[in-house]
């Protein structure tokens, strides 16, 4: 299963981020791309691209979906054992500002 959750954002002086109508004021479309990986009974290894870089972009679009990120209170998920948010970059990818080079960063997922 995969899909592209559309969204436009908002953030206001306080850092807290909304979901908004793409005609208020400050907006910022957030388009994050998903496929889940393996799933069982009670949680699924998403896959996420970001083609922009809003703040809560990821998590936003999780709860939107109906399936927040395990461990993250503030966007509607339970606790959980893990005792943490269990959202991690496994790959960091960018162009070297000196030598426009790519520059990739990989971590192991630390929770699965």
């Amino acid at each position: 299963m995969q899909g592209t959750a559309r969204q436009w954002l908002v953030e206001d002086k306080n850092l807290f981020v909304k979901r908004v109508k793409s005609s208020f004021h400050g907006a910022k479309e957030a388009i994050t791309h998903w496929e889940v990986s393996d799933t069982d009974n009670h949680t699924s290894l998403i896959q996420i691209n970001i083609e922009t870089g809003r703040r809560h972009q990821i998590r936003m679009a999780m709860r939107s979906l109906g399936c927040p990120v395990v461990g993250d209170e503030l966007h509607g998920a339970e606790l959980n054992s893990f005792n943490r948010v269990c959202l991690h970059a496994t790959a960091l990818e960018f162009l070297h500002p000196e030598t426009d080079e790519p520059v990739r960063f990989e971590s192991k997922i630390p929770f699965v």
